[in-house]
């Protein structure tokens, strides 16, 4: 049965809801909090009249508290309470009310110790990843010497790779509210290990794709193909989980490694976006340039088309 949940005058008590995290805003995950929060909140028969989003900035956030706290009784947040420097709900909401945060000695102790025996049992799980890393990598490697071994324009321009930290790890189980566990990590998180490929045109993406995925012995668990559909804020790359195995004294394991696949040109504007993305979200700009980055995305691609039709006129 609904519970009606009255202020004072009698009038019901209307709650809000505050999403915070710059991921949110920039469409990296979904936002299903808010939608559970909502459904809890009209089951116990309050009024959810806003929801807002706010990305990890503490001068907007405290904007947006100020501002629900003259309309709603009730306020939910979620989001911003890990333990990354981006984390800013508890400080910003407690400069807002007027408090001093305490810290809970015991709870403290309890999360060093857990940060402590998850560092320390991480390391052969990194060494783990570093060598998928490394193998993906020969691969390529092998792939591009075959090309100038045979005299043939290669289509791989570079090559970056990326493990992620133990603190990385962390903070990414805690914003997907999952234990904060090995085996937690190893079946949730499939970026720990990174592999970039920078190509020279557009068909070399591809066909870098074609022959890694001819090797039998590479199992594809995940293909996210944004340069055919990409994302809304007009990022342009190949994304590819693969599974390669790692040969270790005594066993063999199959290990995850995320490969983005993209030319010149969208990792430019990949690099460029970010930069100008973050600037206006972690500073006090009130600026918005989403659309000129998609137009930018756009004319940068049309560009590559045409230019690839011109390579493509003179190796014929």
């Amino acid at each position: 049965m609904t519970r009606i949940m009255l202020a004072k005058g009698g009038k019901s008590m209307t709650a809000e809801i505050i999403c915070v995290g710059t991921e949110i805003l920039l469409g990296n995950i979904v936002n299903t909090n808010a939608a559970y929060l909502a459904e809890k909140l009209a089951a116990s028969g309050l009024d959810c009249y806003y929801q807002t989003v706010v990305g990890d900035n503490a001068e907007r956030l405290a904007g947006v508290l100020k501002c629900a706290m003259e309309r709603s009784d009730v306020i939910l947040l979620s989001g911003g309470l890990g333990p990354t420097e981006d984390d800013l709900t508890k400080e910003t909401v407690a400069k807002v009310c007027g408090k001093k945060l305490s810290v809970d000695d015991h709870s403290m102790e309890r999360i060093a110790d857990m940060k402590d025996q998850f560092s320390q049992t991480i390391d052969p799980i990194l060494r783990m990843y570093n060598a998928a890393m490394c193998a993906t990598t020969a691969r390529l490697e092998i792939i591009e010497d075959e090309f100038k071994y045979r005299k043939l324009r290669c289509p791989i321009h570079h090559i970056d790779t990326r493990l992620k930290s133990a603190k990385s790890i962390l903070g990414k189980l805690q914003k997907k509210d999952l234990d904060l566990t090995l085996s937690a990590a190893c079946n949730n998180i499939y970026d720990i290990a990174g592999v970039r490929v920078v190509c020279s045109y557009i068909k070399d993406v591809y066909l870098i794709r074609d022959r890694l995925m001819a090797q039998d012995d590479i199992h594809i668990m995940e293909i996210k193909d944004y340069i055919e559909q990409p994302k809304g804020n007009g990022y342009r790359s190949l994304h590819i989980i693969i599974r390669v195995p790692v040969y270790f004294m005594n066993k063999k394991q199959m290990v995850p490694v995320e490969l983005q696949i993209r030319t010149l040109a969208m990792d430019l504007w990949a690099s460029l976006e970010h930069d100008i993305k973050y600037k206006s979200l972690y500073q006090d700009v009130t600026m918005d340039f989403s659309d000129e980055l998609k137009e930018c995305s756009r004319l940068i691609y049309e560009a590559e088309e045409k230019m690839e039709v011109m390579n493509a006129a003179l190796e014929e």
